[in-house]
């Protein structure tokens, strides 16, 4: 199974009114016979695994669909650990020991560490870390790549007054399957829904 990490400029309500029109069009209005592409025949399993697997792709979708500023890369362990020790190095905190860590990763990272971090980010840690990357046979330009492309969402997100979400496809963090359960409760009939 291919995991990346994505970044995306986050926009709930916009995502929200995306969930409540798919769930008012295809659970409350008439199917249409002429289409193949009611929202009960894509949503509606018995499966449950599949169910939620569907619920967490189409919520993805619809975030990325919304988003003024996204960034995708392949999860990269060592990139994590860099940016783990960089984090140290900026600002002192070990991510490691922070509450969202446990369940989130690094997709836990709140938008206000990384604008301190990137604000507080001088060219000495960076040249620093060139040196720990060459040390440890890393690619410092793979990681200054995945650091810029974060840096795009979070400079965007701060000139627009916008959240932030990141999550790992493929392996559900903890932000995501909250909103996989949530939208779960959302979809299902009271009568039908298993508990998960």
């Amino acid at each position: 199974m291919n995991i990346s990490i994505n970044y995306r400029a986050w926009d709930e309500d916009k995502v929200n009114q995306s969930w409540d029109d798919l769930i008012t069009q295809g659970f409350n209005l008439p199917k249409n016979p002429d289409t193949d592409d009611d929202i009960k025949d894509e949503f509606v399993q018995t499966d449950i695994e599949r169910l939620l697997a569907a619920i967490a792709h189409k919520d993805r979708e619809l975030i990325t669909l919304a988003s003024g500023a996204r960034f995708s890369d392949n999860f990269n362990m060592q990139n994590e650990e860099v940016l783990a020790w960089l984090f140290y190095k900026v600002l002192g905190v070990r991510i490691e020991d922070e509450d969202f860590f446990m369940n989130n990763a690094v997709t836990g990272l709140p938008l206000e560490l990384w604008v301190s971090f990137f604000q507080k980010l001088t060219p000495q840690a960076m040249e620093a870390l060139k040196v720990q990357c060459k040390k440890a046979n890393y690619s410092f330009d793979q990681f200054r790549t995945y650091l810029l492309g974060v840096k795009n969402v979070v400079k965007f997100c701060l000139d627009n007054h916008s959240p932030m979400i990141a999550y790992y496809e493929g392996g559900t963090s903890g932000i995501m399957h909250a909103r996989v359960q949530h939208i779960y409760k959302r979809l299902m009939p009271e009568s039908q829904k298993v508990v998960v």
